[in-house]
């Protein structure tokens, strides 16, 4: 058989999505070749990922068919190998005339079915699944996917150790999120550098004969970063920001002792390897778009779960000034989560 799988997000959407492959190799046999679309990000986020035969990019999925490369090339190749299934998990129409061109046997997903759209409180990895099972259902019956959840594959350990020198067990820190540097006066998702830097003392002051603090992050976060590392003023802070590939990062993670962050592509990638994570969260809803919580994996959402909260999901939150939710969440309680969850592992 022969499945694609078309998700074309950012990093914490494309990391739900992988929930699909689980839930292919679970109810259809072994031999199924499993392709995906989506990003250029894709390409990085699936290298290393035996599941995954090809991974097809489009870099701008709004050029219509005639006139993009990606698509129509794409197109090219399910003629001559067709598809027994396609399942598409973008709600955008920019992929409603590359549903009906490709060919395949089955298609699921807008234009033809409905589109994964959370329903009450599902989380957006449930409203993916419930597609999928569509999916397979055309496929074979009696299919289940309530034990399928995002799962990921990184680079090998033993080199990222040599390149950065982790030599100790590590705490993975990210103060960052697909937000900084754009224009918008209040990232609202974020949490306050002076909390980052009074979090990262902490941690290298009680931890720094067992462990050491690694900071993550892209190249725009390196700012907020340096910021946190000087605070920390010692040897036990590693400033990896920008210096990673995303399958190094998802490696580093797959390793660490905890990872804490706020509700950003490195919280998903946590969940997906089962890495306990602590989530820092005040304007976003996290039942829908919160690290991914199932029996195999360790979600900690910290929050004031203050009235107001979650302001993102009805546009509430544009008439936030002072992103209260964030602002009033501190560090001394994150520590204490943190501490709980280091001392009863040991």
């Amino acid at each position: 058989m022969k499945v694609l799988i078309i998700r074309s997000g950012a990093l914490g959407d494309t990391v739900f999505a992988s929930a699909a492959i689980s839930a292919i190799q679970q109810n259809l046999p072994k031999s199924t070749q499993i392709n995906w679309l989506g990003t250029p990000l894709a390409h990085s986020l699936f290298k290393h990922d035996p599941r995954i035969h090809d991974v097809y990019s489009i870099k701008h999925k709004k050029i219509p068919t005639l006139f993009n490369s990606d698509k129509k090339r794409i197109i090219s190749d399910s003629q001559s190998s067709p598809y027994d299934l396609i399942i598409n998990l973008e709600n955008s129409p920019y992929f409603f005339s590359l549903m009906k061109k490709i060919n395949a046997q089955h298609k699921v997903g807008l234009p033809y079915t409905e589109g994964p759209v959370e329903q009450n409180n599902e989380h957006a990895v449930q409203a993916m699944l419930r597609i999928v099972k569509l999916g397979l259902g055309k496929l074979k019956s009696n299919c289940n996917v309530e034990q399928s959840a995002p799962t990921l594959t990184g680079s090998d350990f033993p080199p990222l150790q040599k390149k950065f020198n982790l030599t100790r067990p590590y705490i993975v820190l990210h103060p960052g999120n697909s937000h900084v540097g754009r224009s918008n006066p209040i990232n609202y998702r974020a949490w306050p550098s002076s909390h980052w830097q009074t979090l990262a003392k902490s941690l290298t002051a009680q931890y720094k004969e067992t462990h050491q603090i690694i900071l993550i992050g892209s190249p725009e976060e390196k700012n907020l970063a340096d910021g946190i590392e000087k605070e920390a003023n010692n040897n036990n802070a590693l400033n990896l920001c920008g210096k990673t590939t995303i399958s190094e990062l998802i490696t580093l993670i797959e390793h660490a002792d905890c990872v804490i962050t706020t509700d950003t592509g490195p919280s998903h990638i946590a969940s997906a390897v089962n890495t306990p994570v602590f989530a820092i969260i005040g304007p976003n809803d996290y039942r829908q778009t919160g690290p991914y919580a199932h029996s195999d994996n360790q979600v900690e959402i910290i929050s004031l779960a203050l009235p107001c909260s979650p302001c993102l999901p009805d546009g509430s939150i544009k008439q936030c000034t002072n992103n209260i939710c964030m602002q009033k969440l501190q560090p001394e309680l994150v520590m204490q989560k943190i501490s709980r969850q280091l001392d009863e592992s040991k």
